[in-house]
């Protein structure tokens, strides 16, 4: 007897089912926002070096006077498209410098970096990368920070995904919510760089653990038969929860307000959390039938269907292997599968957050890139002549897949994976998502060492040849459509055989008839 077939009695995906639904709903839109922080409060705004000697230097021109200044101490970067560079002023030595005939460019004036900036507000109007001047040779630090983010999920998705499994889905999920809410406080007030790394590595912790054990609870409490569309459904609030941050941050456009305008919801999120059930197939699986049952008959009460209780004394717990993710690798057959999963996790996150994060690597408008990138999540979640819109349009649809990559390797994840770990198994395989997800600022930054139109087409090649030799291993796992979870390793290491051999006997029934 499988617990599945419980849920399929009292119904796969009722009106209990879906009024726990709509609370979920609120933390996979807050999550992805907290994550998308680094597009706009690290934002690096046009800038140039700071006239030396002019109090109020501004990044747009004052007047004729200030235009003068400009052109005699800030040199062009590059002469064809007129743009001045952002790292060096001229070393003006009045009475032995030659100018050019126009009296208006230093000629044999010295080129020296400079250590103070001013900032076009055209799009942001203070990041921390304006506070902290995250330029020229300090630019390495804002990838630093998003490597940082990742690295926290990547601690958060093994340790949460442990604690899941070990003491319980909504124990840990009030823990994650917690900490996401206590470090996005903190991090609004970071008043150094070292700060807000440290915090916005907690950050980290925080956001994927509250992501993936609410994505676990609402998977568990659902049927077979409705498992996929719920899967689906819930990948199309993640682009929600972001527009409404693009939305937030147009308007506030101030670093630390924006995190503050997006921390408050996430602590309001505990509230819904009282309200949150636990999983009864954690419950089962841990021995704790009568709390299991008390659960089941609420949602039959609800759901206006009939509680098999004989169906649960039938079913046989097991907690001797809870939490033991390595177990994943006691099978060749589960730990290929296992192999498999994690690189998917790996390429879907370095594409997904590689084009999410840096919009800066796409042409046009800094709002509208990103907006865009969102939206095309929602058909993605369903399944010209001129190069620079081609380029951008190539890489939103990267975004699209990718996004649809996402939605599927949650589900195939949650659906392969044994009801003893799963959440261990979710959680070793988000810790591969972050690895992709903290290579995928570098492999931006390869588009500024390249340079030029080619520089910004090397980090798209480099997303799109790893999705091709994610997708042909994908070949390899087996069809769970519309399948009833494995619920020990056993059942996990025989989950491809169950169908093969379903698949024969329909085929000797056909050959019969």
């Amino acid at each position: 007897m499988k617990f599945d077939d419980i849920l399929s009695e009292i119904g796969d995906f009722g009106t209990y089912q879906k009024k726990k639904f709509v609370l979920l709903t609120v933390a996979w839109m807050l999550t992805p926002a907290v994550t998308a922080f680094s597009v706009f409060i690290l934002g690096i705004p046009d800038h140039r070096c700071r006239i030396p000697g002019f109090a109020n230097d501004t990044y747009n021109v004052q007047g004729t006077l200030h235009h003068n200044m400009i052109q005699m101490y800030i040199p062009l970067s590059n002469e064809d498209d007129k743009k001045y560079d952002q790292c060096h002023v001229y070393q003006i030595d009045q009475s032995n410098t030659v100018f050019d005939e126009n009296n208006s460019h230093s000629i044999n004036a010295s080129l020296v970096k400079c250590s103070s900036w001013v900032y076009s507000n055209d799009v942001f109007d203070y990041t921390f990368v304006v506070k902290e001047n995250l330029v020229c040779d300090n630019k390495y630090k804002v990838s630093v920070s998003k490597t940082v983010l990742f690295a926290g999920t990547l601690v958060g998705s093994f340790t949460f995904g442990l604690l899941s499994d070990l003491i319980g889905r909504r124990k840990t999920l009030l823990l994650a919510v917690l900490t996401l809410f206590g470090s996005c406080m903190t991090l609004a007030w970071s008043v150094n760089y070292t700060m807000f790394i440290i915090v916005r590595f907690f950050t980290g912790v925080g956001v994927v653990g509250m992501y993936i054990t609410t994505f676990v609870i609402g998977m568990e409490w659902t049927g077979p038969s409705k498992r996929t569309f719920v899967g689906i459904f819930i990948a199309t609030f993640t682009p929600g929860g972001v527009l409404l941050y693009i939305l937030e941050s147009y308007f506030i456009r101030t670093w630390n307000w924006i995190i503050i305008a997006t921390a408050i919801p996430t602590g309001l999120y505990l509230i819904i959390w009282w309200f949150i059930p636990e999983s009864p197939r954690w419950l089962c699986s841990k021995g704790r039938m009568a709390e299991a049952k008390a659960l089941l008959q609420h949602a039959a009460m609800v759901n206006k269907t009939t509680f098999p209780d004989k169906m649960l004394d039938e079913l046989t717990p097991d907690n001797r292997e809870s939490g033991r993710v390595w177990l994943l690798f006691s099978d060749k057959t589960l730990a290929c599968r296992t192999v498999i999963i994690f690189f998917n996790w790996m390429v879907v996150s370095m594409v997904f957050y590689g084009l999410s994060l840096n919009t800066g690597i796409l042409y046009g408008d800094y709002y509208i890139n990103f907006m865009l990138s969102v939206l095309v999540e929602y058909p993605a979640n369903y399944a010209g002549k001129d190069l620079q819109p081609l380029t951008t349009t190539l890489a939103l649809l990267g975004k699209l897949f990718s996004t649809a990559g996402f939605a599927t390797i949650y589900i195939i994840s949650a659906e392969v994976f044994p009801t003893v770990i799963r959440n261990a198994g979710m959680g070793s395989s988000s810790v591969w998502a972050r690895v992709g997800g903290m290579i995928s600022p570098y492999i931006a930054d390869t588009a500024d060492l390249v340079g030029g139109t080619t520089g910004k087409a090397v980090p798209l090649v480099i997303f799109g040849g790893a999705c091709v030799l994610a997708a042909l291993l994908t070949l390899i796992l087996p069809e769970t459509l519309n399948r009833q979870l494995p619920e020990t390793i056993e059942d996990g290491k025989h989950f491809s055989r169950n169908i093969d051999k379903k698949k024969q006997a329909e085929s000797k029934e056909q050959t019969r008839l």
